[in-house]
């Protein structure tokens, strides 16, 4: 894996491409579709950025396979969403402790870490929906794919911040 949260090439290229094909399209039903396949990959990003980070903290310090085995498969696949506090939060904690986690986060810069939970917060009522359901009829309104990449920045950074911090300390 990258050394720097889940590899940002590759979903920076799959967005922008997406962004490309949106752009490209005059067809109102494409749009919609583009716009959701750039939320759901967004949010497939984060989620698997979520579990790295984690994972990566647990190899730093656990030397017995077991206990990595136990992170794995109780921590990290027991979460199946991507909500900050339900779900990040807990598998930090869980895996560093809340006393650690707590000194990590009153280091980061506080505008940085309330932007990054707010985007990745509100962007869970929106892949909640569009995930769970089919396009049918009146279509809801979501995010253009230039929208979705500028999220994708702040969040990118919000991870960065983070994962340098957790390094430091944990």
């Amino acid at each position: 894996m990258a050394s720097n949260v889940v590899t940002k090439s590759t979903i920076d290229k799959n967005l922008k491409r997406i962004k490309s094909l949106y752009d490209r399209n005059s067809d109102p039903a494409n749009s919609f579709f583009y716009s959701k396949l750039a939320i759901l990959e967004l949010c497939g990003w984060i989620e698997e950025s979520m579990d790295t980070m984690t994972l990566r903290c647990a190899k730093r310090k656990l030397k017995d396979s077991r206990n990595l085995e136990f992170v794995t498969n109780n921590i990290i696949k027991k979460q199946s969403s991507f909500h900050y506090d339900n779900n990040f939060r807990n598998m930090l904690m869980s895996v560093i402790g809340i006393i650690n986690l707590e000194k990590i986060e009153k280091k980061l810069d506080l505008v940085r870490l309330q932007t990054l939970k707010s985007e990745i917060n509100n962007l869970k009522p929106t892949r909640d929906k569009i995930a769970h359901t089919h396009v049918k009829g009146t279509q809801l309104i979501i995010d253009a794919p230039s929208v979705t990449i500028q999220k994708f920045k702040e969040i990118y950074d919000g991870f960065k911040l983070l994962e340098q911090e957790l390094k430091k300390r944990i």
